[in-house]
């Protein structure tokens, strides 16, 4: 099963006491209010930065649940996240398309399928709509919702601000290329200083990392060619990519 990053493991926030309120037949418990102010701050961000961004705070939402069992499907999906975020083309079944066993509800199961179904739509939102920012504000409000306690509420919301600030000092989005350049995994790890001038190494590296065989929402690098992926799959190249969204 893939593992959460180093961060989310070491800010300690699993917890078994479920002491938030949860319906599964009302979202809006868990999601409240649109944050307006966050959704025009993440506007500014290009659409990759957002679904990074969303993928980042899923992971936060598995930290949380850590100890509870029959969640390795989402897990996957988080890893998946990550690689469509890259390419959508990585991504070979969406969260709410696939043969799921069981019925994914009570306070456990339940916030975390909500929290995936929105990755979800925040991925779908770069070919649908081209405001992922919506969806991704979602997912913090999902996060900040199921912390176990005002210390993991803490370390969360201080992570997102210096997140969202270090966001800020990304290229923003513009019309002329509204996806932007990939934003690797580690950008989202405070405690790791990202340069971005060594965005092609880490996304190479993550990227051969990943396998498809063993994770059931990742395409294989043959369909990836047939659905028109220039390039070798599972490798990344910045001037290529750079080459692609112009031709898009």
């Amino acid at each position: 099963m893939p593992s959460l990053p180093s961060y989310i493991e070491t800010a300690n926030i699993a917890d078994r006491n479920l002491r938030f309120a949860w319906d599964d037949s009302n979202t809006q418990v868990v999601e409240g209010e649109t944050d307006d102010g966050l959704v025009e701050r993440l506007s500014l961000f290009t659409q990759r930065a957002n679904v990074a961004y969303a993928t980042a705070l899923t992971g936060w939402v598995l930290g949380r649940f850590q100890t509870f069992s029959g969640l390795e499907n989402a897990y996957h999906y988080f890893e998946a996240g990550w690689a469509t975020a890259i390419d959508l083309r990585y991504c070979r079944v969406v969260w709410e398309d696939f043969p799921h066993s069981e019925k994914w509800e009570d306070a456990v199961k339940g916030p975390v399928w909500l929290a995936m179904r929105r990755l979800q739509q925040t991925i779908g939102s770069l070919v649908e709509e081209g405001d992922p920012e919506y969806t991704a504000s979602k997912l913090w409000q999902i996060a900040c919702h199921v912390m176990p306690s005002p210390e993991a509420l803490g370390k969360l919301e201080a992570w997102n601000r210096m997140i969202l600030t270090r966001m800020e000092r990304l290229p923003p989005r513009v019309a002329s290329d509204l996806l932007g350049d990939v934003v690797p995994v580690e950008f989202f790890d405070t405690t790791f200083d990202v340069f971005l001038a060594d965005t092609e190494a880490i996304v190479d590296q993550h990227l051969k990392a990943l396998s498809p065989v063993a994770n059931p929402f990742l395409n294989t690098p043959e369909r990836m060619i047939e659905e028109g992926f220039i390039g070798i799959p599972y490798t990344f190249n910045l001037a290529l990519d750079r080459e692609r969204r112009v031709l898009r």
